[in-house]
């Protein structure tokens, strides 16, 4: 018989090798742990998503109807400053830092602000936890602008230790 087929010819096959085989027991199919684990994640998901049906539905103090419960996000922050929002507001941030207070105060890696909208009148209710400017400070336009060379400076001092 050809080279390649050895293994097949019944006097190749060692008997005790075979006795091991079909005495150790069957392995545990890697997919049903991973199955159970989804479950489980559904399970938590379904009773986040109950929790957050079963929770009182907020009123409209201005129309009186029902509102409707969002999320406000934003990708540096989502901030209340004092005055107008003008250009350079928006492009270097608000320039009276210390009257700013940070929203988004909830979540974790992305941050965000649960806010009910009222869809007749047109307008947004969220509730303003006392600690709210401790939580998160607020960046500045002169810190978002220092950032790349706090980087660089970093990649500097891990070069340096190489």
């Amino acid at each position: 018989m050809a080279f390649w087929k050895k293994s097949e010819d019944p006097w190749d096959i060692d008997p005790a090798k075979e006795q091991e085989k079909q005495d150790r027991e069957p392995l545990e199919n890697p997919l049903d742990a991973l199955r159970d684990w989804n479950e489980e994640r559904k399970a938590r998901a379904a009773a986040k998503q109950a929790e957050w049906e079963a929770q009182p539905k907020e009123m409209c103090p201005w129309c009186g109807k029902e509102m409707e419960r969002g999320c406000l996000a934003g990708s540096r922050g989502v901030y209340w400053f004092p005055g107008r929002y003008t250009a350079s507001a928006a492009w270097w941030g608000p320039s009276v830092i210390e009257d700013s207070l940070r929203v988004d105060n909830e979540g974790g890696l992305s941050t965000y602000k649960t806010a009910w909208y009222c869809r007749s009148c047109k307008k947004m209710l969220f509730s303003m936890a006392a600690e709210i400017s401790e939580t998160l400070p607020p960046q500045t336009g002169e810190a978002c602008a220092a950032e790349p060379e706090r980087y660089a400076e970093d990649a500097g001092e891990r070069d340096a230790d190489r």
